[in-house]
C-alpha cells in the first residue's frame, strides 16, 4: 500500500513538473509584403488589447516578418501601416491559451476617390433700372438712332467691323 501510494505522488509530482514546464503565453506573427509581393521592411505594426486599450508596437525585419510574443489569451486589434501603401487593420482576432497566430498581409497601394462636382449656370442680366440707368432691350427704331461711330480716319460704320 506504501509502494502505491508512493507511486501515485511520483506520478502527480513529475505530472506537475509537466504542466510547470508549459507555457499559457501565446503568440501573434506575420508577414508583410509589399504590392509586388516583396517583404516589406520597416512596416509598422501596432497590437492593440481589445479590451484594456493597451498596446504594442513591432516593426517588420528585412524579410518583412513580425512577431508579439508572449502574449495572455484575449481579444487583440491589429493595424499594419507603411508610408506610401494602404494601412490594414484587422479586429477581433481571438487567442487561445498556447496558440501561434500567424497571417500574411500585402499592403496596397491607396486609391484616389475623387469627385469632383460643377455646376454650370448662366447668370441673369439685370434689366432693372439703378441709379437712374435704364435697362432693358432696344427697340428697332431707338438702335437706329444711336449714333455711329466713326474712327480716327473716318472710315464709315461697315469698315470697323473688318478691322
Amino acid at each position: 500500500m506504501r509502494l502505491a501510494l508512493t507511486a501515485v505522488v511520483s506520478l502527480f509530482s513529475l505530472i506537475a513538473d509537466i504542466a510547470h514546464g508549459q507555457s499559457v503565453s501565446s503568440r501573434i506573427g506575420g508577414q508583410v509584403p509589399d504590392p509586388l509581393s516583396a517583404p516589406l521592411a520597416n512596416a509598422e505594426v501596432v497590437l492593440k488589447v481589445a479590451a484594456k486599450g493597451m498596446t504594442s508596437r513591432a516593426a517588420t525585419n528585412e524579410s518583412g516578418v513580425f512577431v508579439f510574443p508572449g502574449l495572455n489569451p484575449g481579444k487583440y486589434d491589429q493595424e499594419i501601416r507603411s508610408e506610401g501603401l494602404q494601412a490594414l487593420r484587422v479586429e477581433g482576432i481571438e487567442l487561445l491559451a498556447a496558440q501561434r497566430w500567424h497571417q500574411v498581409f500585402r499592403l496596397e497601394l491607396p486609391t484616389l476617390a475623387q469627385e469632383i462636382t460643377v455646376r454650370a449656370q448662366a447668370e441673369s442680366l439685370n434689366t432693372v433700372a439703378t441709379h437712374g440707368v435704364r435697362g432693358g432691350a432696344l427697340t428697332s427704331r431707338e438702335a437706329s438712332d444711336l449714333p455711329l461711330l466713326q474712327g480716327e480716319r473716318g472710315l464709315p460704320q461697315h469698315d470697323f467691323v473688318r478691322h
